[in-house]
């Protein structure tokens, strides 16, 4: 993939001139394009990535990368973090069912009742999403398939490189 300087002309302009000034550092000066005012060489930078939609984001992930670098993703913590709430309700008796649940929610019925199979994630699962150490590719869909009760199986399913 390529990346241009001068496709970010409005955010950090001083930083970028610099860095375009200073082009030895980088690599080879390619051309020059005028942005404004401002004269900026642009640099070629090439690295092994590969992008990773998610909703209406777009992420760019190490091809061989196997786990984010501390980055919780929003839907999966959102997720989990409501599942365990949920939990705690129905354990404590403040709703009865997930009916009951739903109705205090807002959310509808079907919606409660998928969430809530992320209260059942192993600690070791939990402890990943919440602190955003798993593969990049983790959708929360895959955390919604039927998981299996034992952790173990569950672990190796999600950890599995896919």
């Amino acid at each position: 993939m390529r990346f241009v300087l001068c496709a970010f002309s409005r955010l950090a302009k001083p930083a970028l001139t610099r860095l375009a000034e200073d082009s030895s550092l980088l690599g080879h000066k390619l051309e020059s394009v005028t942005v404004g005012e401002h004269r900026l060489d642009i640099i070629e930078l090439t690295a092994d990535f590969q992008p990773l939609r998610r909703g209406g984001e777009l992420r760019l992930v190490e091809s061989n990368g196997t786990r984010c670098e501390g980055t919780p993703i929003r839907s999966l913590v959102k997720a989990v973090a409501r599942a365990r709430a949920w939990y705690e309700q129905i354990v404590t008796g403040k709703a009865g069912t997930v009916g009951q649940l739903a109705k205090k929610t807002g959310l509808p019925r079907s919606y409660v009742k998928r969430i809530l199979r992320c209260a059942l994630l192993s600690p070791q699962i939990t402890e990943n999403v919440l602190s955003g150490n798993h593969r990049p590719s983790l959708t929360l869909q895959e955390l919604l398939q039927k998981p299996p009760i034992d952790w173990k199986e569950q672990n190796q399913e999600i950890f599995s490189p896919r």
